[in-house]
Formats: structure tokens, C-alpha cells, sequence
């Protein structure tokens, strides 16, 4: 039985010969980035116990949000200030405290207006009848548009007392085509 033959590892071979370049690289930069994160981590070290590097005030910021702990150790804050006052006999535990008063509600920038009631119609008297004329034609006579309006002709003595009382029309037995009649 044989073995098998392991991979050509770096320096042999045409492509081992890249590879050890790229991983020499490779290595100085990853010794490099190792270096100065121990320049660093030793500097926040020193700087945190107040040897060296600027007076102990200076903390390299890790890039995270700290809202939260700041807002625990600010009610940390006040509590300690609200015992010390109780403890020197400026505040009295369990006494209320009077509230601010509260500013009155805002205006509205416009005033609002009430609806106006509705508007009763007026009451309508009935329109009499428009009036209605008839054209007269050829060959008509008085009588026979009453006929055919369906009036007597007593109302159409009174719808029209001008043929009667006008000499022109010679007592309603001459009218001539064209003219109008009114039957309402």
C-alpha cells in the first residue's frame, strides 16, 4: 500500500511559491493589527490607573451606546443626593411636595364656528296658470278654438275682450291667420 501524497505546502512548486509570498503578508499584517492592540490595551491600562498617557482621564470609547448606565447611575445620583438631604434635616421623609402648576391649554389657532340652523323655505303661494295662447290659422273662428280648448264661450269673451270691444275685429266674426288667441 501506498501513502498519499500530501499537498505541495509553501516553497514547492510554481503556485507554493505565491502562496508563501501571500502568506508572509498575510502574517506581517496580522502581527502588525496584534501589536497595536497591545499598544492600545496597555494604554487604556496605564491611562485607567494614572501612570502615563495624558492624566488618567483620557478612556478610549469602545463603540457601544451606554444610555442605559448613564440613566442608572443618574437615579443613582439623585438618590444619594435626596438621602444626604434627609440625612442633614433638609428634607423631611413623607412630607408631599406642592406641584408645579400647569399652564393652561393652548388656543386653538382658529376660532370654531356653530353651524348655522337650516333656512326654512318660504311658504310658496300657488303660481296661477301661465297663460296659453293659441295661433290661429286659416279657416278658424272663435268658436271653434273654444271647442277645441275645452272652454265655453263666455271664458273666452273674458280671455280676450278685445275682439268684442275693438271695431277692427267687427264683434269677434273677423280674425284673421296668424294672430293668437288666449284659451287659458
Amino acid at each position: 500500500m501506498s501513502t498519499p501524497v500530501p499537498p505541495p505546502a509553501g516553497g514547492k512548486g510554481p503556485a507554493g511559491k505565491l502562496s508563501a509570498a501571500a502568506g508572509g503578508r498575510r502574517n506581517l499584517l496580522i502581527a502588525a493589527a496584534a501589536g497595536t492592540a497591545l499598544v492600545a490595551f496597555l494604554m487604556a491600562r496605564t491611562s485607567g490607573s494614572g501612570g502615563g498617557g495624558g492624566g488618567g482621564s483620557d478612556q478610549i470609547m469602545l463603540g457601544y451606546d451606554s444610555g442605559p448606565y448613564d440613566q442608572y447611575n443618574d437615579l443613582q445620583q439623585r438618590i444619594e443626593d435626596l438621602q444626604d438631604q434627609i440625612d442633614d434635616g433638609r428634607v423631611v421623609p413623607g412630607t408631599p411636595t406642592t406641584p408645579k402648576p400647569t399652564p393652561p391649554a393652548p388656543k386653538p389657532p382658529w376660532t370654531p364656528v356653530k353651524p348655522k340652523p337650516p333656512v326654512k323655505p318660504l311658504p310658496t303661494k300657488p303660481k296661477p296658470d301661465p297663460k296659453k295662447y293659441v295661433t290661429i290659422k286659416r279657416g278658424d273662428t272663435l268658436s271653434a278654438i273654444a271647442k277645441k280648448a275645452g272652454i265655453s264661450m263666455s271664458s273666452l269673451k273674458k280671455l280676450n275682450p278685445n275682439f268684442w270691444t275693438n271695431p277692427k275685429y267687427k264683434n269677434g266674426n273677423m280674425i284673421w291667420s296668424g294672430g293668437k288667441v288666449r284659451v287659458k
